[in-house]
């Protein structure tokens, strides 16, 4: 598994999501939030150690900040950033480069995430386009992915 920083993961959206896209300025205000709640590493906690099978070539990268047991605290929110206080954005690729030797993929993500209901939407990186909308119960979190091997832009929102 490759865990991807904030800087990396935002290129990944950023080459991704088409210009303008709703999800490319949650990703600013999502960054902007781990900065401040000083969250390195979130990628490394929220993929969960049990249950994932993913390759080891698979690249992953999250933005955001939650509070919850073994997560960083919320970062304060602010006008902009509020909406997005408890939402993640991730990457996931489990084919970076579209690798010959994957031919399987990846057919469920798991993540360490407070116990709670969720939404995921799954965005095509190579369509631009919504490939599908989940809603899932936490903890752990386990999404099924709508193509194994197919690069996706996650937005994951708790249900309140």
């Amino acid at each position: 598994m490759i865990f991807l920083n904030t800087s990396e993961t935002l290129a990944r959206l950023g080459g991704a999501l088409p210009p303008g896209h709703r999800l490319l300025g949650l990703a600013g205000e999502l960054s902007a939030a781990a900065c401040e709640a000083h969250s390195p590493g979130l990628a490394e906690r929220l993929f969960s150690r049990k249950g994932n099978a993913a390759a080891a070539t698979a690249e992953f990268g999250a933005l955001g900040a939650l509070g919850g047991p073994g997560l960083p605290p919320a970062a304060p929110a602010t006008s902009s950033a509020s909406a997005a206080a408890d939402a993640f954005l991730l990457w996931f690729d489990p084919c970076p480069g579209r690798a010959a030797k994957c031919a399987e993929g990846c057919r469920q993500l798991v993540l360490d995430v407070p116990s709670g209901r969720y939404r995921a939407e799954y965005w095509d990186a190579a369509e631009r386009r919504l490939a599908g909308v989940e809603i899932a119960t936490a903890a752990p979190l386990v999404l099924g992915l709508p193509d194994p091997r197919a690069a996706y832009a996650i937005l994951i929102a708790p249900l309140f």
